[in-house]
C-alpha cells in the first residue's frame, strides 16, 4: 500500500513538472512576441535592410528633383525679365525711329516747299502771258502743299510741291503747257495701280494722241492723276504719258505688303 502511494506521488509530482515546463515555455514565447512588435503588431525591418536604404534614396532623389525645379524656375524668370527688357528696348527703338523718320520727311517737305515757293517768285519777274497761267497754277498747287504739311501729310506736300516747282521751271527746261495739263486733276499722293493687259501709253488724254511707248500686262505703275476717263502714269523708269483707265487696276495694297 505503501508502495502504491508513492508511487502515485511521483507521478503527480512528474505531471506537475511536465506542466510547469509546458507553461513556461508559452510564457516566454509570448513574452518574446511582445517584446519584438510594436502596437500594430508588425515586426519592423532592420535599418540596413534593402528596403530602407531604397527609399532613403528615392527621398533624396525627390529633394534634388524639387531643388533643381526651382532652379529652372529662377533661370526662367531671368529669362522672361531679359525678354520684357529687349521688347522694351525694341519698342524704344522703333519709336525713335519713327521720330525721325516723321522729322526727315519734315524736313523733306519744307524744302520742297521753300524751293517752289523761290521758285515762283523768281519766274514771275520774267515770266510771259502763257508763263503767268502756269505760275497761277503752282501758286495753287503750293498753297495747297502747305495745307497738306499743316494736316500732317508729309508725302502729298512734298509732292505737291515738286508739281509746283515744275511748273515754275522756265519754259526751255519744261514742255509746253497743253489743255490736258490744264484741265487734269492731281492726285494728293502718286496711286500704285497694275497695267490688265498690253497698253499704249499715249502723249494726251485721247484715242487719237500719239502712242508714246507700250507696257505689258502685270506691270505696276503710279497714278499722278487723271482727265476725263484717262489716268496719267509714271513708270518706275521715269516714263509718263495717258493710258485708258479701263487698262489699269489698283493694287490692293495689303498683298502688296505682304
Amino acid at each position: 500500500m505503501t508502495s502504491r502511494l508513492g508511487v502515485s506521488l511521483l507521478l503527480s509530482l512528474a505531471l506537475l513538472l511536465l506542466n510547469g515546463c509546458a507553461l513556461e515555455k508559452r510564457n516566454s514565447a509570448a513574452a518574446v512576441s511582445s517584446a519584438g512588435t510594436g502596437k500594430s503588431g508588425h515586426i519592423p525591418k532592420p535599418e540596413g535592410s534593402p528596403e530602407a536604404v531604397l527609399k532613403e534614396r528615392l527621398s533624396s532623389r525627390a529633394r534634388e528633383v524639387g531643388r533643381l525645379r526651382l532652379q529652372l524656375l529662377a533661370k526662367q524668370a531671368e529669362i522672361n525679365q531679359l525678354l520684357i527688357a529687349h521688347e522694351r528696348a525694341l519698342q524704344e527703338a522703333v519709336s525713335a525711329n519713327a521720330r525721325l523718320r516723321g522729322l526727315d520727311s519734315k524736313a523733306d517737305a519744307v524744302a520742297s516747299i521753300a524751293e517752289a515757293a523761290l521758285m515762283i517768285n523768281n519766274a514771275k519777274e520774267s515770266a510771259n502771258d502763257e508763263q503767268q497761267q502756269a505760275l497761277i497754277h503752282a501758286e495753287k498747287l503750293l498753297e495747297t502743299s502747305r495745307k497738306e504739311m499743316q494736316a500732317g501729310n508729309l508725302n502729298a506736300a512734298s509732292y505737291l510741291a515738286t508739281k509746283a516747282s515744275s511748273l515754275a521751271q522756265p519754259t526751255t527746261d519744261r514742255r509746253p503747257t497743253t489743255q490736258a495739263d490744264e484741265s487734269q486733276t492731281l492726285f494728293a499722293v502718286p496711286v500704285g495701280m497694275r497695267v490688265r493687259k498690253q497698253s499704249n501709253v499715249r502723249e494726251l488724254p485721247g484715242i487719237n494722241s500719239k502712242p508714246l511707248f507700250q507696257l505689258a500686262g502685270g506691270v505696276n505703275v503710279k497714278a499722278l492723276g487723271y482727265s476725263d476717263l484717262w489716268i496719267r502714269i509714271s513708270t518706275e523708269s521715269e516714263q509718263e504719258g495717258w493710258i485708258y483707265y479701263d487698262l489699269l487696276e489698283a493694287i490692293d495694297t495689303g498683298a502688296e505688303a505682304e
